[in-house]
């Protein structure tokens, strides 16, 4: 079985000190005419409202989304840009974070960062891989080419599943764009897979589960996977719905434990209590089929690390 693991900004973080996504808004906000980021609020709300004041500015609604996602790819893109990787010569919390990601034996990275940290990171330690060719979806439209679009890092797949810094009209920022991916990742699951609880006619002809993926969905379905160092929060529409539908398909299937497995890391600061957020999640994710791991640690270096070696173990 193929192993997938799912990144979120907060390992980059403890690996290179990048921005959050708050601190890409600002800088987004301060380029398209000091507009301020509000705090609490949803990300693709906030997104949204910065298009809205784009368009204000220009008049065209096109010309709006474009401008406010090429703004958003082109910060993304000096993020990568300006990472060289932890020192090879001191042993540091994030030259040992950076290596352990490196010696995980997996086949596939998905990452819902626009930059490519993880790719600069990978290619960077003391054993770096060697990047090969990007193999993209020729002939389909900016957000179906994101399902397919992938760069080899060695032997991994590295797919960017909310877009590419790469290609501005890829990356979804509003809810109109993560309904519009939303839609797409149903119909990729749907021609594979089927209904939530229904039969397909042709089920016993289907390919193997777990041979022939060639969309970064498809892997919830077919893979053990893992999220390290993502909040998964409620604006995370596309996750959430795609384990809703890999649970609904393999408790009709009754091979939970056969062809896919799903593990969420989450690490806890010693001492800190449990935000309201993390206990709701942690309840949804365990109905949902998901093995919640929690990672206590003084910091998140290290809980990144220990929850690396942890998974390691489970794929080793």
């Amino acid at each position: 079985m193929q192993k997938t693991l799912i990144l979120g900004n907060g390992l980059c973080r403890s690996m290179t000190n990048c921005p959050d996504w708050n601190d890409l808004l600002q800088s987004a906000g301060r380029e398209l005419g000091h507009i301020s980021p509000l705090l609490g609020a949803p990300y693709p709300l906030d997104a949204q409202r910065m298009q809205i004041h784009a368009l204000q500015a220009n008049g065209n609604v096109s010309h709006a989304q474009a401008a406010l996602a090429r703004t958003i790819c082109r910060l993304s893109s000096n993020i990568s840009d300006s990472i060289a990787g932890p020192s090879k010569s001191v042993h540091t919390e994030q030259h040992d974070l950076a290596n352990a990601l490196v010696s995980l034996p997996l086949d596939n990275l998905l990452t819902t960062n626009y930059d490519s940290a993880y790719e600069s990171v990978l290619t960077s330690t003391d054993d770096p891989i060697k990047s090969g060719d990007v193999k993209k979806a020729n002939g389909e439209k900016p957000i179906r080419c994101s399902l397919i679009m992938h760069q080899m890092i060695g032997d991994k797949r590295v797919f960017h599943i909310h877009g590419s810094a790469c290609n501005p009209t890829s990356i979804c920022l509003t809810y109109e764009t993560y309904f519009q991916y939303l839609e797409e990742i149903r119909k990729d699951l749907l021609s594979r897979f089927g209904l939530f609880g229904a039969s397909r006619p042709d089920e016993d002809n289907q390919p193997t589960y777990e041979t022939d993926l060639d969309t970064w969905p498809q892997l919830f379905l077919a893979s053990d996977f893992a999220f390290i160092g993502l909040g998964l929060d409620a604006c995370e529409i596309t996750l959430w719905w795609l384990l809703e539908y890999r649970a609904s398909i393999l408790d009709r299937l009754k091979k939970r434990d056969i062809h896919s497995s799903g593990a969420f890391y989450d690490i806890h600061i010693a001492g800190k209590d449990f935000s309201e957020s993390s206990i709701w999640k942690y309840g949804v994710l365990h109905d949902l089929g998901i093995d919640v791991r929690i990672i206590t640690a003084s910091s998140y270096a290290l809980g990144y690390i220990k929850a690396l070696e942890d998974l390691t173990t489970r794929w080793g």
